[in-house]
């Protein structure tokens, strides 16, 4: 699954995600991974839950992101969700986020990772195999 929980700053998609991801790690039988991009959240999360500050690496694009994604499941086979909240910090004229997804798409088949992104925007015209959910 590939889901974005879209929609404007202050709506609650940041505690839609970390009572998401909180209610999740009771029921999986893989490691969750919870990307944030401010180092704010940390303490929101159960212990169980891998907290990673990305705003500690030298990320710049969607590019270097989906790297970092590939390094992570690389690392660790057993991550069976991982969360980031933020997304749109990584928008470039470069790649669209239609091409960034297709290759998270590849990494969910191959791999059998979730992914659920937050985004403080609204999202548009994204692939079929996108789930939208616009947080209001």
């Amino acid at each position: 699954m590939v889901k974005v929980i879209h929609g404007g700053k202050g709506i609650g998609k940041t505690k839609f995600l970390l009572a998401d991801v909180n209610e999740n790690v009771q029921s999986s039988k893989g490691d969750i991974v919870f990307i944030d991009t401010r180092g704010t959240h940390m303490t929101d999360l159960r212990h169980e839950v891998r907290y990673v500050n990305i705003s500690e690496f030298p990320l710049t694009d969607l590019n270097d992101l989906f790297g970092f994604m590939c390094g992570m499941i690389a690392e660790d086979y057993d991550i069976s969700t991982i969360y980031m909240d933020g997304i749109e910090r990584f928008e470039t004229n470069g790649t669209t986020y239609t091409a960034f997804f297709e290759k998270i798409k590849s990494l969910e088949d191959k791999y059998n990772v979730n992914f659920i992104f937050g985004a403080n925007k609204e999202m548009t015209s994204l692939p079929a195999h996108v789930i939208c959910e616009y947080n209001q």
